[in-house]
């Protein structure tokens, strides 16, 4: 199954991230990052839910619940969010999974529930009209986004 989806993560403390090139600084709190799988939902999320340095994510068990076929095994960081993921002090703590549904319609959508975009460019090398698919957000905790 190919679509997109929402990764809710919390940034326990200020911290600076190198992501392919380039650098940058986040802040403690809530952010959502979007992305997108053609190859299939199960095997992207469950390797999002991985920690090549240490136990998986607490929503790795939820996820391998949701996909039981799904096989997936992080032997690499190779996407963005990958970095941001392994940090010790990021937690990913909520997925929402929209199949079918193209990330750049997603985008303006968090934007209106107020997502900022952090990060240039991150995970958004597909849509370079976009100018990140890493949001913060302004309120305390991560929403549930009303899809509808």
């Amino acid at each position: 199954m190919k679509g997109s989806y929402l990764l809710g993560l919390r940034v326990e403390r200020p911290l600076t991230l190198s992501y392919g090139t380039k650098r940058g600084r986040l802040k403690a709190g809530p952010y959502l990052y979007l992305g997108s799988a053609l190859r299939g939902l199960g095997p992207r999320l469950l390797r999002h839910a991985q920690r090549l340095g240490g136990p998986p994510h607490p929503a790795f068990h939820a996820l391998k619940r949701a996909f039981p076929e799904a096989r997936a095994r992080k032997g690499a960081l190779h996407w963005h969010v990958d970095y941001l993921l392994e940090n010790a002090h990021v937690q990913l703590v909520a997925v929402w999974v929209f199949p079918g549904l193209d990330e750049a319609a997603l985008y303006p959508q968090v934007l209106g529930w107020g997502g900022r975009p952090v990060l240039p460019g991150f995970g958004a090398s597909d849509h370079p009209e976009h100018e990140s698919h890493l949001f913060a957000l302004a309120h305390d905790r991560v929403p549930h986004p009303p899809i509808g």
